[in-house]
């Protein structure tokens, strides 16, 4: 191919991956190579009635970088995940990979970390098949890897990315808890809120959460505001930005941007619903199996709520989760599912009962309220008794 002599063989699991997607026979001939042939037809070939690989030959035509070592890592073109193994750059497979990868990648680099997968047209060698890190190592050859194992295989074409982000500007959630309220900006010693169309899962993003969604509160009466709009540097994974940073008045109330976040364990609602949790980049539900009133607390005391109110079988006619948790087990006063064991499986098979579902606020009749819900009917009771014992007089 003209392409010098720093030609050199990859491992048959390189392209391994490509077998979801080869749409071409593969050439059933076999070549013997001394290597000082100047064409591939002059090796000594045979033609095989078929062969018995499904493997694809590849080859690398450049010579190795001399400075790069095994396991090396960067963040390349459209985020990927890049890594140096048999003196090239190859890939991650996307299977199990999750923001607790992405942080590794991140820990230098970024506030904030967020895994995710696209698809691309420039195709490279595959190697780490699979991968699972705490995210407190410091690289990601420390974390429990699998590559150039034959008898594993990535069953995708999709390539591991990581996002990594600062905040540039001073958000902050105010006015609610640590996962929901108002949006608030402050910018050269000045605070406000902000408006703006669909920006709920870009907030949320921006904040560190799994997305989000808008969450009704209040009009507020505040002399600044801005309008913001959505960073779409990250394909799929929106941020929130303020083009303009010169702060806009106003003197009348009026309704800003205020949202509610998913956290990695989190229910179906809010404050109520099918317990579900984060995992390789989705979320799965919980087995009712001997899912029980201490593991209906857990789950709660971890959303900042005092206990579980209600459990029961989640009766959804839509059931938008994979089961993926089972045989959940919490001991006594537990306070968060990390104190708590599960057995996860990815197919979703195993759970005989259902979907666990959970209150973690006084049921009511609607099936259920947020908490805001509830202190306004509290105070809308509080004023309404109020006017009788006055009228009393």
């Amino acid at each position: 191919m003209g392409l010098g002599e720093g030609g050199r063989l990859l491992p048959v699991t390189a392209f391994r991956y490509l077998k979801v997607s080869l749409d071409k026979d593969i050439f059933n001939t076999t070549f013997n190579c001394q290597g000082t042939e100047a064409r591939l037809r002059d090796c000594i070939s045979e033609n095989k009635a078929s062969c018995p690989s499904t493997d694809v030959a590849a080859v690398v035509c450049s010579v190795p970088p001399t400075s790069t070592v095994d396991g090396e890592t960067r963040i390349g073109d459209d985020e990927q995940v890049e890594v140096f193994y048999h003196d090239y750059w190859g890939t991650v497979c996307p299977r199990h990979w999750d923001d607790n990868a992405a942080k590794v990648m991140c820990k230098d680099l970024a506030q904030h970390a967020k895994a995710s997968v696209i698809a691309v047209g420039d195709l490279k060698p595959r190697w780490v098949f699979d991968v699972n890190c705490t995210g407190d190592e410091d690289k990601l050859d420390s974390c429990q890897i699998t590559r150039d194992d034959p008898n594993f295989e990535c069953d995708t074409i999709d390539q591991a990315v990581a996002y990594c982000y600062n905040n540039t500007l001073d958000f902050r959630l105010t006015g609610g808890g640590r996962n929901y309220g108002y949006v608030q900006l402050t910018h050269n010693g000045v605070t406000g809120y902000l408006q703006g169309t669909d920006l709920a899962r870009a907030a949320c993003n921006t904040f560190g959460f799994n997305g989000g969604i808008a969450h009704d509160m209040p009009q507020l009466s505040t002399r600044y505001w801005w309008f913001a709009n959505r960073n779409e540097q990250f394909l799929g994974f929106p941020l929130l930005k303020v083009n303009n940073l010169q702060p806009r008045e106003t003197g009348s109330k009026q309704e800003y941007l205020s949202v509610f976040c998913y956290e990695n364990v989190r229910l179906g609602s809010i404050g109520y619903g099918i317990v579900l949790e984060m995992k390789y980049r989705k979320y799965y539900a919980y087995c009712a199996d001997g899912f029980a009133q201490k593991e209906g607390d857990a789950v709660c005391r971890q959303l900042g709520y005092p206990k579980a109110t209600k459990i029961t079988v989640g009766t959804s006619k839509v059931e938008i989760s994979v089961i993926g948790f089972l045989d959940f087990t919490c001991p006594e006063g537990a306070n968060s599912t990390k104190e708590c064991t599960s057995t996860f499986n990815q197919s979703g098979g195993g759970c005989v009962s259902g979907r666990a579902y959970v209150h973690c606020i006084p049921d009511d009749s609607n099936g259920g309220s947020n908490g805001l819900e509830i202190t306004a009917c509290v105070t809308i009771t509080a004023l309404f008794l109020v006017h009788v014992i006055l009228s009393a007089f």
